[in-house]
């Protein structure tokens, strides 16, 4: 006795998809591309830190970090670079010149993620320039104390 089994005949013709499904899919591997995306940027500004780390340590230089490819950190360094230029227009020359002076040190310091710099650019970035201005203005001195060459 044999058993019929009942075969199936493969679909010649797709599917038709909801309204919308191609335009979701599309979307979806353009968020899961711009997380890879973020997520190389970070390692890659996170091997330059510590290359600069190391360089510093040995009395040599290396060039600028790499140009950030993903959409977010390329936004939020446009907007970090249009804060700056705000801010710093708001305080005199002499006050830019001090804080030019700090740079170095406070940017090794930033690149260590150092916990109380972090919390505080975090919370700096949030600030409208004027605000910032004030901050800076206000604690100059302590900056110099911790950052001056």
């Amino acid at each position: 006795m044999t058993k019929h089994t009942k075969t199936t005949k493969a679909r010649t013709t797709p599917r038709r998809l909801p309204h919308g499904a191609n335009d979701q899919a599309r979307a979806q591997s353009v968020d899961a591309l711009e997380s890879l995306f973020v997520v190389t940027d970070v390692a890659a500004m996170s091997m330059h830190t510590a290359m600069q780390q190391v360089a510093s340590r040995r009395g040599v230089s290396i060039g600028p970090p790499p140009a950030p490819i993903s959409k977010l950190l390329t936004g939020f360094a446009a907007v970090l670079r249009e804060k700056v230029i705000m801010t710093a227009a708001l305080l005199t020359p002499e006050d830019r010149d001090r804080l030019i002076r700090l740079a170095p040190r406070f940017t090794q310091a930033l690149g260590t993620n150092a916990p109380d710099l972090v919390k505080l650019v975090g919370g700096l970035v949030q600030l409208a320039p004027d605000l910032i201005a004030l901050w800076l203005r206000a604690h100059l001195d302590l900056l110099e104390t911790r950052f001056a060459p």
